[in-house]
């Protein structure tokens, strides 16, 4: 078998995955053409509120290295960040590195000159563009090898949607493309595995209060992403403590 060129061709271009695109205007308009929005699982087409139903199927999961908690703890942001990113270049087909590095950076990237981080990361200094450009090569990769895997799409999908600037490159200069994309990668990932509690609370950015357990959302250990997607779920407790490094 062919050994896959590394790193992978910018795929941020319009008609990708139209056959892909096209399935979810499908699924999602059969019996009701009005419809281009996936409903809440329970929901009705009356908007008749359920509260809704998960099954243990599968659960979304990002294993974080110790050796990056320890970073963080220490307030090493870019160090953290280095080290995931240099990692997924050894391994640039292990899933669970590459969400891992892409959510590290983009976590940077958005916050590096706000508290704390701005105390131990110099403003001048810093390697904005460097860091962009490790950001969509990690993205252009993910999109590659794990096209339809729906933690990938839900991760990276929200990443493009809610800060798709951080992704304009002179190969992809349009940031609403950008951010289309990304909620058509939350809308795949949710239409995928639409029980996966984390996936669902990702896509719609809402917990509900019915929901039995909403404290085992994001359980990814004790790292800063773990703790801000928990925190924009409006969940303040840490993750799992059994996940936590020594």
């Amino acid at each position: 078998m062919a050994a896959r060129r590394f790193p992978p061709k910018n795929i941020f271009s319009p008609g990708l995955n139209l056959f892909a695109l096209s399935c979810i205007y499908i699924v999602e308009t059969i019996g009701d053409t009005r419809e281009t929005v996936p409903r809440r699982p329970g929901e009705t087409k009356n908007k008749t509120n359920k509260s809704p139903v998960f099954l243990k199927e599968r659960k979304m999961n990002l294993n974080f290295d110790c050796v990056v908690i320890e970073l963080e703890r220490k307030a090493q942001w870019c160090d953290a960040a280095d080290y995931l990113y240099n990692q997924w270049r050894k391994l640039p087909e292990e899933k669970n590195i590459l969400l891992c590095a892409g959510a590290e950076v983009w976590h940077l990237i958005c916050y590096y000159d706000q508290p704390p981080f701005n105390k131990t990361i110099d403003f001048v200094d810093f390697d904005l563009g460097g860091y962009m450009k490790k950001l969509q090569e990690i993205t252009n990769a993910g999109l590659e090898y794990f096209p339809h895997d729906p933690d990938f799409l839900v991760l990276f999908g929200y990443f493009m949607k809610v800060q798709p600037f951080w992704f304009v490159s002179d190969r992809s200069p349009d940031v609403t493309y950008i951010h289309k994309r990304g909620q058509e990668m939350l809308e795949e990932a949710y239409l995928l595995s639409p029980n996966d509690p984390d996936i669902f609370a990702i896509y719609w950015h809402w917990k509900s209060q019915d929901w039995t357990n909403p404290e085992q959302l994001c359980q990814w250990g004790d790292g800063v992403i773990s703790g801000y997607f928990r925190a924009i779920l409006g969940i303040s407790s840490t993750g799992d403590s059994s996940l936590s490094c020594p």
